[in-house]
């Protein structure tokens, strides 16, 4: 009966964890200035006058170390519990949509060249929140995206969450 009625709550369990929202890039952009720039930079690069007074200084978001395992996810959670690690205070003060806001716009600074009027990325919100950049890149190529278009649409699902 218990193992009966387990099979019939977790989905639900799991659904529940799953948030419907999609982060506003243009918030997550003012909210970032307004909260991270001190440390983080306008620019995501962590070159602050702040960072030099840290005994660690802060993650750069256009490292290409982090691609391998920085996710939204991480983003989101780094913001909510703070990185005592590292001396980064928790932003528990800011909404949960606020956080998912900022987690998103921290990815944009990749590559702000693409500009496009109707983006249509391959994943939802959803979906690579909890991916890294590299992993989104290794299944668009498992998928036989052309290479020209892996880069592309990495760079819209980061930019213009849907």
């Amino acid at each position: 009966m218990v193992k009966t009625l387990w099979l019939f709550l977790f989905p639900a369990i799991c659904f529940a964890q799953s948030s419907p929202y999609v982060p506003s890039i243009e918030n997550g952009k003012k909210l970032y200035e307004d909260n991270c720039t001190v440390c983080h930079g306008v620019q995501g690069d962590g070159k602050t006058a702040m960072a030099t007074m840290l005994k660690k200084p802060p993650v750069s978001f256009l490292d290409p170390k982090i691609e391998e395992s920085f996710t939204p996810q991480h983003a989101f959670d780094a913001m909510t519990e703070g990185r005592k690690d590292v001396g980064m205070q928790s932003f528990k003060n800011l909404s949960k949509k606020e956080r998912w806001d900022i987690a998103a716009y921290v990815f944009t600074f990749r590559d702000q060249t693409l500009k496009v009027e109707d983006p249509r990325p391959e994943l939802s919100w959803d979906e690579s929140k909890l991916m890294s950049d590299s992993q989104i890149i290794e299944l668009f190529r498992k998928r036989g995206l052309p290479e020209d278009k892996v880069i592309e649409q990495l760079t819209l699902i980061r930019s213009y969450p849907q």
